[in-house]
């Protein structure tokens, strides 16, 4: 490739070592040294001193002339031959862009794959290597590439250690034969949302030590938080976890308290409704059924409140759960009754129900589940229509309940056995089969204040 005076060079904008252009004009003067004056593009002065590749030129004065902008440089003119007598104005065409950015694609919360492609232009050798500069601003900061003999086709480099939820700027480039960067244009992505695989999370009181207590799927025990130094408020669905595996659960005064996954807290604030239940909602919503009558839909960041939805004046209420639609599920221990409730604050439905004091809810599918303190070795199912009432949920090792809850395809219990009084937690399948049962505390503490959740959705 032919190498440019570097004064002239400069002078060219973006990437016009490959570009040329061809424009109209007509002689103005023929000189003496072979060279022409020309009005260029209907021009009323002509360039002076224009060359022409010809051999033997025979222009003469008003002849129409075709001019090569050489390397889209207006400081290098050339005539190339006559023409038809049609003005045109100069313009820079792209006509031989070297590399071109391609759309991004395979795109995960860490991971994308950049695409190029290198173009046949006039003159074109081989370039020694082809890659992408990315970023999260056209600064970029980053880059991948390959070294190497490229030909004129198409190539990818796949990235990593991206962040999820994050737009990310990038650019392909390569390096051409005489070792120049040339590069293409910027393009954005977006990384996903990272995928986490769920977590079950108990929150027991044991002799009056307080425990968060991580579980996986398969019932191993992942992780141990003590927070016993907390004044820790135990209720009835105190307890919630968001998709993030993120922790929610009260302090007495009304404070919500958030900790990550490792159990590092992240926020603790009062609220001055006094929560007593918690339920993540399918939206990313955290709500909190509170003493003052009102389900507060909330923002898990700040805590505040994005508005409410006013349950019946007067009634004790246990128990919050929320379905995947944003109908929200509680327990009427006054009138012995669970209600459904829509986001709008309007009650649709209500059923009779038994053994309703210290309710804990979990919803599966069509199906609410319900641990009650009966020590009858049942908890309770009903269809989230309430249109039938509850049937018996039979329970392995569990004779007094304290809690449910679910994952998107399995319901959750924990409680206490009469039988050696220790602490179990049990997996159902939504065909009402055991998955597994363990024993979660075994200090045979028949008192056992327990709570469970998962990101239910």
């Amino acid at each position: 490739m032919r190498k440019l005076p570097l004064d002239i060079n400069d002078s060219i904008l973006g990437d016009t070592k490959y570009r040329n252009n061809v424009v109209t004009g007509e002689v103005a003067t023929v000189n003496s040294n072979g060279t022409y004056d020309i009005y260029i593009s209907g021009c009323d002065v002509a360039y002076p001193s224009i060359p022409t590749t010809l051999r033997n030129p025979d222009f003469s004065v008003g002849d129409a002339v075709e001019i090569l902008i050489e390397y889209g440089n207006k400081e290098l003119p050339i005539i190339i031959g006559l023409s038809k007598k049609i003005v045109q104005d100069i313009t820079q065409i792209d006509m031989n862009v070297l590399v071109t950015t391609l759309d991004a694609y395979s795109i995960t919360d860490a991971t994308a794959y950049f695409k190029l492609r290198i173009d046949d232009i006039e003159g074109y050798e081989n370039c020694t290597r082809y890659g992408f500069h990315y970023g999260t601003s056209t600064g970029y900061g980053s880059d991948v590439y390959e070294d190497g003999s490229f030909a004129v086709g198409y190539y990818n480099k796949q990235a990593t250690g991206l962040t999820g939820e994050t737009l990310y700027h990038f650019q392909a480039y390569v390096y051409d034969a005489d070792g120049d960067e040339q590069t293409g244009g910027d393009k954005t992505f977006v990384t996903s949302t990272a995928e986490v695989s769920p977590l079950i999370v108990i929150l027991i009181e044991s002799y009056e030590d307080y425990y968060l207590k991580v579980y996986n799927l398969n019932g191993s025990l992942a992780n141990t938080y003590d927070i016993s130094s907390e004044s820790v408020y135990m209720e009835t669905d105190c307890l919630a976890v968001d998709s993030q595996n993120n922790i929610y659960y009260f302090r007495s005064g009304g404070v919500l308290v958030k900790r990550d996954i490792d159990g590092n807290e992240i926020k603790a604030e009062a609220i001055a409704g006094y929560p007593e239940s918690i339920a993540i909602g399918a939206d990313g919503y955290l709500y909190t059924r509170e003493q003052d009558g009102k389900v507060h839909k909330r923002d898990t960041t700040t805590f505040a409140s994005q508005g409410y939805i006013t349950l019946t004046g007067g009634k004790g209420y246990y128990g919050l759960v929320l379905d995947s639609e944003g109908n929200i599920y509680t327990v009427n221990d006054t009138d012995d009754e669970i209600e459904k409730w829509s986001s709008a604050g309007i009650k649709t439905a209500s059923r009779a129900i038994s053994n309703c004091g210290s309710s804990s809810l979990g919803l599966v599918g069509n199906y609410i589940v319900r641990s009650a303190s009966v020590g009858a070795g049942y908890s309770y199912k009903i269809h989230k229509d309430l249109g039938n009432d509850e049937i018996e949920f039979s329970l392995t090792n569990i004779d007094w309940q304290a809690g449910a809850g679910s994952l998107s395809n399995k319901y959750l219990f924990t409680g206490t056995s009469w039988g050696d009084g220790n602490c179990y937690l049990e997996k159902y399948s939504t065909g009402d089969s055991l998955d597994w049962s363990i024993i979660v505390d075994d200090n045979e503490y028949y008192g056992y204040d327990v709570q469970v959740k998962a990101y239910p959705f």
